[in-house]
């Protein structure tokens, strides 16, 4: 599902936002992230989080609270879950194969993003993309590269 999809399904003032300023969201892991954690049993709250830290949220359609970045989706799932199960380097990628979890893959040099955010069932993403992987093809671009993989194992 393409990310103007992604924001017409949660609507409100989250698809408001996305057809005001097309160009500054046209990003949708860390709201897919949201909706799951909405519907899945970790509802996001409204008010504060996490205190000192500002976690920018956005009214869905259904009237629940939407993480629209990945910083704050990182926040959120340490609050809840505490650090990461694993921090690795791009080049330890490979350590991710029969793991299942939530991932947030650090990426510099996107002028739209910090990293991405997508569920991992041992061999592929949720979301069918592959920034895990040091070699992708998001990667061909130079000055765009991986930095970090943080995991979370599902339990």
């Amino acid at each position: 599902m393409g990310y103007q999809a992604v924001y017409d399904l949660v609507g409100g003032n989250v698809a408001e936002l996305s057809r005001s300023n097309p160009n500054d969201y046209t990003n949708a892991c860390a709201l897919r992230m949201s909706r799951a954690f909405n519907y899945g049993g970790y509802q996001v709250p409204t008010g504060t989080i996490t205190p000192r830290t500002s976690i920018y949220r956005v009214r869905g359609g259904d009237g629940l609270p939407y993480i629209l970045r990945v910083t704050g989706v990182i926040d959120f799932v340490r609050h809840n879950w505490g650090l990461p199960d694993k921090t690795l380097t791009p080049d330890q990628s490979a350590t991710l194969n029969g793991l299942k979890g939530l991932i947030v893959v650090g990426v510099q040099g996107w002028g739209d993003a910090t990293g991405h955010v997508t569920l991992w069932d041992g061999s592929s993403t949720g979301d069918g993309t592959d920034y895990q992987n040091p070699n992708s093809s998001a990667y061909r671009n130079p000055g765009v590269s991986p930095v970090r993989i943080l995991y979370w194992e599902l339990k």
